[in-house]
C-alpha cells in the first residue's frame, strides 16, 4: 500500500477592525490590515456579532512523518503568534488522511471504518463533550444506517459476504501494547468521563449547535458494536462502507469521498476526514491530533486481524463498562505513549477548552460603528502573507 498522507484544516475567528483597537498587551502582534473590509469589498455580512469563522488550510498534503507533523505544528504556532485569533466552541479541526491520489484497498477501508465505528465513544474522551452533541461532527454510533440497522445496496448486485469471526480465539491470542507500556495515569477510568463533563461547563458568546449542553459522555445503548463491525467487514464495495457510516449530516469520520460512483469526478483526491476535534491554535496539539488520526489509519491497515478485533472488542466492552478501557488505553495500543501524555496533560489543565484570548473584550465585539470587529472566511493561510 502507498504511504499514508494527511493535511489539516482549522476553523478560527480572526479579529480585525476598520480602525484596529489599540491594546498595549499585544503590541508584538501584527495588525491584520490586509484582511479589512476596505481591502476586501466582497466580504458578506458577518453572521454573529460581527464575527465569522474562517477555514484555514494549515498544510498541503504531506506524508505522515515526523517532519510533516512538525511542519503543521510550526505553521500553527506562527499563525497564533502573528494574528489576533481565537477558537470558540463553534470552531472545529479536520484532519484528512489518504494515500496521495490513490485509494485504500477495500479491505483496508473496511478495517478503518470498523475501528472508527467501534472506538468513537472512546476517542471522544479527548475532546470537549459538546463536540459529540454538535450537528457538525455526528458520530457513527448515532443516526448512521449502520446504527439504525438499515441495509445498504452493494454494487453490481453483490450480496454481503457472511463473516465468521473467531473472536474468542483472537482475544486469547493477542497481547495489547498497553499491557507492556509504562504510563502514569492521572485519571482513573471510571471518573474520566465525569471529569471531562464538568470541565465543559463554560459560557461562550458564540453560536454552537448543541442538542443538550448538560448531557455527559454516556455509553450508547445500541446498537451492538461487534455486530456493526461484522457488517462493515461483510461489505463488498466502497459505496456500501461509506453509506453505512453516513449520518446524512456532517460526520465525525467522513467516508463519503470514497464511493466509487462519483469519487473521481467530484473528489479527485480520495480521503477519509476526521472531524471530531474542537478548534485549536496550539501547534503541539494540532500536530499531535494529526498523528493520532494517521496512526488510527496506519493501525487499521497494517495490524494483524486478531489485533484489529481485539481493539474492537475492548471498545465494545468500554461501551458497557467504562472502568476497563479508555482513551489512554487505546492510544497506548496504537503505540502512542507520548501522545497519550499530551492528551492527559490537556485534560488536567482543561487546555482543550481554548476560549477567547483577551485581544479584544466582549464589550468591544458588541460595539457598533468604527470599532466593529470583523472576521472573514474567504481566505486560506497562504493568502494572508
Amino acid at each position: 500500500m502507498a504511504p499514508i498522507t494527511f493535511s489539516v484544516e482549522l476553523d478560527a475567528v480572526f479579529f480585525f477592525a476598520l480602525y484596529p483597537i489599540k491594546n498595549d498587551d499585544d503590541t508584538h502582534l501584527a495588525p491584520v490590515t490586509d484582511l479589512s473590509p476596505l481591502n476586501h469589498p466582497g466580504i458578506t455580512s458577518p453572521t454573529y456579532q460581527h464575527l465569522r469563522n474562517m477555514k484555514t488550510e494549515m498544510s498541503p498534503v504531506m506524508y505522515a512523518t515526523e517532519r510533516g507533523f512538525f511542519e503543521v505544528g510550526f505553521v500553527s504556532n506562527r499563525l497564533r503568534a502573528t494574528f489576533r485569533a481565537a477558537v470558540p466552541t463553534s470552531c472545529g479541526m479536520r484532519v484528512y488522511v489518504g494515500t496521495g491520489n490513490g485509494l485504500f484497498p477495500l479491505s483496508a477501508m473496511k478495517r478503518i471504518a470498523s475501528i472508527c465505528w467501534a472506538s468513537d465513544r472512546v476517542l471522544q474522551q479527548m475532546h470537549p463533550v459538546s463536540r459529540h452533541y454538535n450537528n457538525w461532527c455526528k458520530g457513527p454510533r448515532i443516526m448512521t444506517r449502520l446504527a439504525e440497522g438499515e441495509e445498504t445496496e452493494q454494487s453490481d448486485g453483490d450480496t454481503m459476504v457472511r463473516q465468521d469471526i473467531p473472536l474468542q480465539e483472537y482475544i486469547n491470542k493477542t497481547q495489547p501494547k498497553r499491557l507492556s507500556t509504562k504510563f502514569d495515569r492521572a485519571f482513573s477510568r471510571h471518573t474520566l468521563n465525569g471529569i471531562l463533563s464538568e470541565a465543559e461547563q463554560h459560557v461562550s458568546p458564540f453560536i454552537c449547535e448543541i442538542h443538550d449542553e448538560d448531557q455527559s459522555l454516556k455509553p450508547v445503548k445500541g446498537p451492538n458494536i461487534l455486530k456493526g463491525a461484522i457488517r462493515l467487514f461483510e461489505c463488498c464495495d466502497y459505496d456500501a462502507v461509506a453509506k453505512f457510516m453516513d449520518t446524512n449530516l456532517h460526520d465525525a469520520y467522513k467516508f463519503f469521498y470514497y464511493p466509487s460512483a462519483h469519487w473521481k469526478e467530484e473528489y479527485p483526491r480520495p480521503i477519509i476526514e476526521f472531524s471530531m476535534a474542537a478548534g485549536s491554535l496550539d501547534g503541539h496539539w494540532i500536530s499531535t491530533y494529526a498523528k493520532i488520526c494517521t496512526s488510527i489509519v496506519r493501525f487499521a491497515t497494517g495490524a494483524a486481524e486478531e489485533d484489529i478485533w481485539r481493539m474492537i472488542y475492548d471498545c465494545h466492552v468500554a461501551n458497557t463498562d467504562n472502568t476497563r478501557y479508555d482513551i489512554f488505553d487505546l492510544l497506548l495500543d496504537l503505540g502512542l505513549a507520548k501522545e497519550a501524555e499530551t492528551v492527559q496533560r490537556r485534560a488536567e489543565r482543561s487546555d482543550y477548552k481554548e476560549t477567547l484570548q483577551q485581544y479584544v473584550t466582549i464589550e468591544d465585539l458588541r460595539k457598533g460603528g468604527k470599532d466593529r470587529v470583523y472576521g472573514d472566511r474567504t481566505m486560506g493561510l497562504w493568502g494572508m502573507r
